[in-house]
């Protein structure tokens, strides 16, 4: 096996990812279906040594290449009188490896080419101040004349374009004298605040008290400027006060992952420097108790522990295994985050909203799956269930009719980075890839019914988690003596012999259905459980609803979710998410499926 190259090669190719995609093209000929699969295997061969010598640009155009043959190979007539053969030359997985490279090199060099676009657009600055500092020396020297300014550039730059100038030089220094530029705002952040290996937390703790509010504003200008009094982008290296800044800056040491990250815009607009994300500090597992009060009467005690008992004897009306959690608590609950290999497979882009609030990115007509999903994590019980790690007691890989637990772990992944906070938007692809092994409906990239997604989803999820002992038979009696509540909780009891899970408990009712002889008026009553209802519009929704606009044949899938914790209503539109202003914008013609909550 080749080894693979420690550094990343430099960009050479083109200056923007369009460009890179041109050169991928690739226009079809007259050549033979075999000839077409040879030149498939080299490509993806020549890709993959790229890869390795970390050569991405050169891969990407590769792998993007091969994809293209693939497709074209796919197209041609006798690729389906012979597809078993053609299939086994191309090999069963390079094409989703191929995919997925792909993914990955394309988010990488997104970023890249705007590094250096913001790069060149820094060396022009820094060449322009050079001058004037050159044009100023020569002034102070007496030399030459007074040069009246050239502000053709500055005439023409977008006035709606925020710009925050970041003054390292010492705070007295800057007291004494700093740059005043209309539409620029300035702070000090002095040198005596900065060393190498310093935090973005570390050195707000060391500003002056003026330059704060500006500090926690940084993530929202378009462009951030460090200067001192002589440095250039030549003079930024290791240990000097203006690298050691713009380090903590613009690379910070994710502490789940344990590497460094770079923060970058996933729109085309460049922003150098958004804000840090601070991982929350753990809270306790449990919510505290309120203390009593001081001079609390006995008799008071005993009201407030009698309202505590009647509140779990309502719980314990619901027949459910799982303990409910209301919003207030949840906010305080322990979350377990993902593994860090985990998160490196969901590319995420950082600077997230709050819990709950992350988007998923599209993988290509993959909203259905996507609002499916941000309705299922903003089920508060359901997702304490996932953050609290509880379903890995619950996995049951011996289940014949379940899937190994590979289920309920990439949807506990999702429901965790989701819940953690961080990330503005990440992929499902480890999800995607899971459900598509198992089920070829979701396999390719077609648009798929939602409603169709949910009901594998919540079977595939029901049977890794399911705790029933399937030995167990129940003893067949007649239940037509008993009352309604006491049949009805037989017919439950009866139901979770072999149906015993989250899933069960959570979205599951029963039915009662009666049928009466005309004749002899013999009645005679069968309880079944239920899972989905067929409703009209409702008035006001509890907890999620997914919209479908479009037509039989195709459309856009979004969710409107209630947050747990801020009790407000979201938007979610794949990797955008947005608050919806009012209650009754939530309501929609678009609505076709309705999460109801009983709590």
């Amino acid at each position: 096996m080749p080894g693979v190259a420690t550094g990343v090669k430099e960009l050479y190719l083109c200056t923007s990812l369009g460009e890179l995609n041109k050169k991928a093209e690739i226009k079809p000929d007259k050549t033979s279906t075999r000839h077409y699969v040879q030149s498939a295997c080299k490509l993806f061969k020549a890709a993959e040594e790229c890869r390795m010598d970390r050569d991405e640009e050169k891969a990407y155009v590769l792998y993007m290449k091969y994809l293209t043959v693939h497709d074209l190979i796919k197209k041609r007539p006798d690729f389906k009188q012979q597809q078993e053969f053609f299939m086994s030359m191309l090999g069963p997985t390079s094409f989703k490896k191929a995919i997925e490279e792909a993914e990955k090199l394309s988010e990488s060099l997104k970023f890249r080419y705007e590094e250096e676009e913001v790069r060149k657009k820094l060396e022009e600055k820094e060449k322009r101040e050079k001058e004037r500092r050159q044009q100023k020396a020569e002034l102070d020297k007496g030399r030459v004349s007074p040069k009246a300014p050239d502000n053709r550039k500055d005439s023409k730059k977008d006035p709606t374009l925020s710009v925050l100038v970041m003054d390292t030089r010492k705070q007295a220094d800057f007291k004494e004298s700093h740059m005043v530029v209309p539409n620029q705002k300035y702070i000090s952040v002095p040198e005596e605040a900065i060393r190498p290996g310093i935090t973005v937390n570390q050195i707000e703790v060391n500003l002056p008290s003026e330059s704060l509010p500006l500090w926690k504003q940084r993530g929202f200008v378009d462009y951030i400027i460090l200067l001192d009094w002589f440095s250039s982008r030549t003079d930024l290296k290791l240990g000097t006060t203006l690298q050691s800044l713009k380090d903590a800056l613009y690379k910070f040491l994710d502490t789940v992952t344990g590497t460094y990250r770079y923060y970058h815009s996933p729109t085309n607009r460049v922003h150098l420097y958004p804000p840090e994300v601070t991982p929350p500090a753990t809270p306790p597992a449990t919510p505290s108790k309120p203390k009593p009060r001081a001079g609390t009467s006995e008799k008071e005690k005993e009201k407030e522990k009698e309202r505590e008992r009647e509140r779990e004897r309502e719980q314990s009306k619901l027949k459910r295994s799982y303990s409910p959690i209301t919003a207030t608590s949840y906010a305080k609950a322990e979350i377990a985050r993902p593994s860090a290999a985990k998160i490196r497979t969901m590319n995420p882009i950082f600077g997230g909203l709050g819990a709950c609030l992350t988007g998923l990115r599209n993988l290509g007509n993959t909203c259905y799956m996507n609002s499916i999903l941000q309705c299922l994590c903003n089920t508060p019980v359901l997702a304490d269930y996932f953050n609290r790690n509880r379903y890995q007691e619950d996995i049951n890989r011996s289940n014949i009719l379940g899937h190994k637990g590979e289920v309920a772990e990439e949807f506990g992944a999702i429901m965790k980075a989701v819940w953690s906070g961080q990330f503005k938007y990440i992929s499902p692809r480890d999800f995607k890839i899971t459900i598509g092994k198992i089920n070829e409906q979701f396999s390719g990239y077609e648009q798929q019914d939602s409603q169709e997604l949910l009901l594998f989803l919540m079977d595939g999820l029901h049977e890794d988690l399911n705790k029933a002992d399937n030995r167990k038979r129940w003893k067949d009696e007649s239940c037509d003596a008993m009352d309604d509540i006491s049949a009805a909780d037989w017919a439950w009891q009866k139901h979770k012999l072999l149906n015993e899970s989250i899933i069960v408990s959570l979205f599951q009712g029963q039915f009662k259905s009666t049928l009466q002889c005309l004749t002899c008026h013999h009645r005679s009553r069968t309880f079944e459980t239920f899972m989905y209802l067929s409703l009209p519009l409702a008035s006001s929704y509890k907890c999620s609803l997914q919209n479908h606009y479009g037509g039989l044949d195709g459309g856009h899938y979004t969710a409107y979710c209630r947050n747990g914790t801020r009790q407000n209503w979201y938007k979610f539109d794949d990797h955008e998410v947005s608050e919806i202003s009012t209650s009754s914008s939530v309501k929609s013609s678009a609505a076709y499926i309705f999460f109801y909550s009983s709590l």
